[in-house]
């Protein structure tokens, strides 16, 4: 005998439903084969790993059977004379604020009576064979039609393609500030180049302007782009007058600007480069020249923008005294190309000679 699958722990093992005697029984055959004198219940389905009905829930530790009223109890005198009408049972201790005895732990929802197999139980009749009748338990299989996989894959990839779509439609590209004539302009672009998306917005650069990045930077999310227009700059090209067009503010970026416009025949420099340039300054744009200067002893090689031998002999940093003088070409004449300048210094002095004179 084992214990009883029905019975959730702890069980009291000596809480057994009485056995009958075994001589008493029925045989087996007789139980398997029907009596038509009985009226025969069709078997009833019974489902696979549901609760058994017959278990109530999970019992509550602290639930007691109810408390009779305390007005109908009878007195403590009462219960402590004893009765010799009636016959006194020994009280049992019963422990305050234990759970009943009485009751067993939650139950397993999962246990049922385990069901024997008929075909391994002993035949009736001294060993006569019988087909034993089988307990039918009919299992419930749920399947997934595949038709109903493909319409839910179907379906997903539909609202995925619908997202991506509607994203593509509603976000047209990288986001681009333009920063032109004291405005920002800004703007979703799917271009590729700035040139690109300044043209996309009606943004024209004159000849001479131009943009920062350059026009045919590659477009990036976040961009700022900033358009510079050019402004006039009075120019003394070896002492010529004109106009160069530019966008800088500084010398490298105007000599560019200045070469590109004037186109001289040789390499050109600004001299005395201002700090910052604009419409008010006039910048000297000089033709460079090479050659020798011979000053105090000394053999100088140059190659200064300079127009005349005065600005030569400022850009050597040489100073000439009242009396100097330079030769073969004056301190104001036009500086020749590969010439050679000698600075002579003129030194003024009184000298006293005695002499006897006679008469």
């Amino acid at each position: 005998m084992h214990e009883s699958p029905a019975r959730a722990e702890p069980h009291d093992a000596t809480a057994w439903l009485p056995l009958p005697d075994f001589a008493e029984l029925p045989p087996l055959d007789r139980l398997l084969i029907p009596d038509p004198s009985m009226d025969q219940t069709p078997l009833r389905d019974v489902p696979v790993g549901v609760p058994s009905p017959a278990r109530a829930e999970p019992h509550d530790a602290t639930t007691w059977l109810p408390l009779p009223d305390l007005e109908a109890l009878a007195s403590v005198d009462a219960l402590l004379v004893p009765d010799p009408s009636v016959t006194q049972t020994a009280p049992r201790a019963t422990p305050i604020g234990l759970p009943s005895p009485a009751r067993a732990e939650p139950h397993d929802a999962a246990a049922w009576l385990p069901l024997p197999d008929l075909e391994a139980q002993p035949a009736g009749n001294g060993g006569a064979t019988e087909a034993p009748r089988r307990q039918r338990v009919r299992t419930r299989r749920f399947r997934v039609p595949v038709r109903a996989i493909v319409v839910c894959l179907a379906v997903t990839a539909t609202i995925g393609g619908a997202y991506y779509g509607v994203s593509r439609v509603l976000d047209k590209g990288d986001d681009v500030a333009i920063r032109v004539d004291g405005k920002v302009i800004s703007s979703e672009t799917g271009v590729d180049t700035v040139g690109a998306v300044l043209s996309e917005q009606g943004v024209a650069l004159g000849e001479h302007d131009r943009s920062v990045p350059a026009a045919d930077t590659p477009i990036t999310n976040k961009m700022t782009v900033r358009v510079v227009r050019a402004f006039p700059v009075t120019v003394l090209f070896d002492g010529t007058s004109a106009t160069v067009q530019t966008s800088y503010r500084n010398g490298g970026g105007f000599l560019a600007d200045a070469i590109a416009q004037l186109q001289p025949t040789a390499d050109i420099a600004v001299r005395n480069e201002p700090e910052r340039i604009d419409e008010s300054t006039v910048v000297q744009l000089r033709t460079i020249k090479s050659g020798t200067l011979i000053v105090d002893g000394e053999s100088i090689q140059y190659n200064s923008p300079s127009l005349t031998v005065a600005e030569l002999l400022e850009d050597q940093k040489v100073t000439l005294d009242d009396a100097d003088v330079t030769a073969p070409i004056t301190v104001n004449e036009v500086l020749p190309d590969d010439a050679a300048v000698a600075v002579v210094r003129v030194r003024n002095e009184t000298e006293i000679v005695e002499e006897t004179y006679t008469l």
